[in-house]
């Protein structure tokens, strides 16, 4: 009568009825005994349904005997391939809800007593004659084993390492390995940029997850067909990979992954020591698989400063923050150069870069602590933008001087400021968290090494500059110093003539004290400071003493300038021809005319 619907698949033509129950109540049957199976899994599903509409909605079969003139009718039989097909694909599944599938070696024919699934045909015999009655053969489909035990084809590569390669997977209807071979490489290639430190027990958990270590068992007692189990990954792989990335996800606005999820009420997807089953009354235990050790620090972390860098102990207050990217020794060797090269700077450079380096590279460590999170995360606080300024202020000059670039005050990592006005908001997940910056210590008006100031002009060169003239003033030579070198040289010309020594006077006059010229900060390079150049002697200055003094200079033994020597201060020749430049960060030059 096509009920149900889903025997139609399997059954045409007349079925066998008897008196003994009618079609509807077959149907009614069948109909309650297939409802059973919604959550049965599709490779022990499909035989099932078919077994039971076969077995209950029997083809008729009629035969027709001509000595007593009258017709038999007989149910086909399912053959015992499609009761096997049964076994094979649900005997495990029925174990775990501690049953057991049909039996295929039953006489239980009711008319017949003959194999309720026989191989081939049964037999009905009537008066020494008799009938063979064909069973009705499963139908053939490409159905995948619901579990098995496969060899592992070795893909994806990274998985090496963890498994070998002769070992056998488990696999299932769910997770055929080409599947899982698809999967894992997907996800593996979407860890491209995800740092080693995260990747790497990533990975493995992703290799132990998908490729589990199959392992086959036999109940001979209940069953010929062989039972296969996972080996699966223990909680603490998935735990390693969790403290390793669970700060980094955070910052991308995902949660770490949840270790305790269960595949069933009885069963962790990630258990702690091992996966149990109960099996025809009997409790089967597999260990699961532990991880690899991981080497070295965690991805964010708090550690002790054991005062490797004393020039930084005065700025360091309790705990350093380290990660995967500045770890302790790479910030120490940081530090340990960077104060190195600074340490030739004059004092008005180097103390501000000082608490800079040791403030921004030694963060101070702060912990963050949130029901929402994994675990405890951790960031540093960085130095505040007033100290970086502050550094641009008095050292950017000669940091280009010395071809270097200026700090830049700016930079942001992770879409936060290196060097925050007063605090960063760190996004963690759905929080947001501000973190301050640590302030500036020291004194922030110390002027710079290089300064324009009006200052009181020797006798010797009033005559050239006056009595007050604004003066380019570097840290190193105070004034009092210039004063005195100014009186020592010209008292060595006093021998000359008037025309070398009012030409030799003047040259020492403008080399000593070169009149100050102030450039205001370009807003494109955006450097909080102003550059200072002198104007010095121009080379003819130079040329002309050469040219008409040689002989008296000669006579009292001074040598002869130099008139292409390079002034290291300024990295520019000391007798320049027309004016000294000076090309901030590879963008714009400034220049001073010099003195003809």
């Amino acid at each position: 009568k096509g009920k149900p619907e889903v025997c139609k698949n399997y059954i045409s033509g007349q079925i066998f009825s008897s008196s003994i129950f009618s079609q509807d109540d077959i149907a009614a049957t069948v109909s309650a005994n297939l409802d059973s199976l919604s959550v049965v899994p599709e490779p022990c599903k499909i035989p099932l349904i078919e077994l039971i509409c076969k077995s209950a909605f029997q083809s008729c079969y009629s035969i027709y005997d001509s000595i007593f003139p009258t017709t038999f009718y007989f149910g086909q039989p399912l053959c015992l391939s499609g009761c096997t097909n049964v076994q094979n694909q649900c005997t495990q599944i029925f174990a775990f809800g501690n049953s057991f599938p049909p039996s295929c070696d039953n006489n239980s024919q009711i008319i017949t007593n003959q194999p309720q699934y026989p191989k081939s045909e049964i037999i009905f015999s009537f008066q020494n004659e008799k009938f063979p009655i064909p069973c009705i053969k499963p139908v053939e489909t490409d159905q995948v084993a619901t579990f098995s035990c496969e060899k592992w084809k070795g893909e994806p590569k990274q998985c090496a390492k963890y498994i070998n390669n002769d070992q056998k997977i488990f696999v299932s209807f769910a997770s055929q390995q080409d599947i899982l071979i698809k999967n894992a490489t997907e996800t593996i290639n979407n860890l491209a940029g995800v740092p080693s430190v995260c990747s790497e027990p990533l990975i493995e958990q992703l290799c132990r997850s998908f490729f589990s270590p199959c392992k086959k068992l036999e109940f001979k007692k209940e069953s010929d067909v062989p039972f296969y189990f996972r080996t699966p990954a223990c909680r603490s792989v998935c735990e390693n990979a969790n403290n390793q990335c669970f700060q980094i996800f955070a910052l991308g606005g995902q949660q770490a992954t949840n270790c305790t999820t269960k595949i069933t009420d009885t069963q962790d997807l990630y258990p702690k020591k091992s996966d149990k089953y109960l099996v025809y009354n009997e409790e089967i235990e597999i260990e699961c698989i532990k991880p690899t050790e991981i080497d070295g620090e965690p991805a964010f972390s708090c550690v002790k400063y054991n005062g490797e860098i004393p020039e930084c102990d005065k700025w360091i207050k309790g705990e350093i923050w380290v990660n995967f990217e500045l770890t302790y020794d790479s910030i120490i060797e940081r530090v340990r150069t960077s104060l190195t090269q600074a340490k030739l700077a004059p004092p008005s450079c180097y103390n501000y870069t000082e608490e800079l380096l040791c403030k921004s590279l030694f963060q101070e460590c702060v912990e963050i602590k949130n029901k929402s999170l994994y675990n405890t995360a951790y960031w540093g606080r960085s130095a505040c933008r007033s100290i970086c300024d502050k550094v641009n202020d008095n050292c950017a000059q000669l940091s280009v001087i010395g071809g270097q670039s200026t700090t830049n005050c700016l930079l942001e990592a992770n879409e936060l400021p290196v060097f925050p006005e007063k605090e960063i908001n760190l996004k963690l997940l759905d929080g947001i968290y501000p973190i301050e910056c640590r302030e500036q210590e020291l004194n922030p008006n110390q002027p710079g090494p290089f300064q324009c100031l009006e200052v009181d002009i020797p006798q010797t060169c009033q005559k050239w500059l006056g009595s007050k003239a604004n003066i380019l003033i570097f840290e190193l030579f105070t004034i009092e110093n210039m004063q005195t070198l100014t009186t020592q040289f010209v008292g060595l010309m006093e021998g000359l003539s008037t025309n070398c020594k009012d030409l030799t006077q003047k040259m020492i006059c403008y080399s000593i004290f070169q009149p100050c010229n102030k450039f205001e900060p370009s807003k494109k390079l955006e450097i909080p400071t102003d550059f200072y150049l002198g104007s010095p002697p121009c080379k003819s200055q130079c040329l002309n003493i050469q040219r008409q003094c040689f002989s008296e200079l000669n006579r009292i033994n001074i040598t002869l300038p130099n008139c292409d020597e390079i002034n290291p201060l300024f990295a520019n020749p000391r007798y320049p021809t027309e004016a000294i430049k000076l090309t901030i960060n590879d963008s714009e030059t400034i220049e001073a005319t010099c003195i003809p």
